[in-house]
């Protein structure tokens, strides 16, 4: 199903989990990784990310260098790579993806992403006064995957819409 439609994001995401489980997790994420550099979908980034687990970090920050670089105004993407460097220590680099992306389109996540970067900087009240802004961000009207046939909102990625049943409908608000 992949070869037949390569934009089909649970057919890419189920094949390259077949891989992996097969002990083929290269093939797996340079997959991933194809699909990735054509569109960088929700789905694709979070299975990539799974896959790549510590074995092949250094790798998926390569990666998402040229990501970034490549699709410069995708946000989910954006949020994501600065994730991806705050847990491998690479503040400086994260702290600056998070200043490049505009403060009104996920409030709640980059909040809560400048607290974790504050914590592991050891700026303990700035982190509480982050954590505290994504709480209160949280609250308010924050982007969820929403179905593109029937715009039902789902709490996470999934492969079908949970409402509708649709395959690869879900996408960031």
């Amino acid at each position: 199903m992949s070869r037949e439609d390569p934009d089909f994001v649970p057919a890419i995401c189920a094949r390259a989990e077949a891989l992996a489980e097969a002990g083929e997790t290269r093939k797996a994420i340079r997959l991933l990784e194809r699909a990735a550099r054509r569109r960088p979908r929700t789905g694709i980034l979070e299975t990539l990310e799974r896959l790549a687990g510590t074995d092949f970090k250094p790798r998926l920050i390569k990666f998402y260098s040229k990501l970034l670089a490549r699709h410069p105004d995708n946000v989910a993407l954006k949020l994501r790579a600065a994730r991806v460097l705050l847990d491998a220590g690479k503040l400086a680099d994260a702290d600056k993806i998070l200043d490049g992306i505009d403060a009104s389109v996920d409030r709640a996540t980059i909040a809560a992403l400048r607290a974790l970067l504050e914590e592991r900087r050891e700026h303990v009240d700035l982190a509480q006064r982050e954590a505290r802004r994504a709480i209160e961000e949280a609250r308010l009207d924050v982007p969820r995957p929403r179905c593109g046939s029937c715009g039902a909102p789902s709490s996470t990625w999934q492969p079908r819409c949970p409402a509708c049943g649709a395959w690869g409908s879900l996408e960031a608000a």
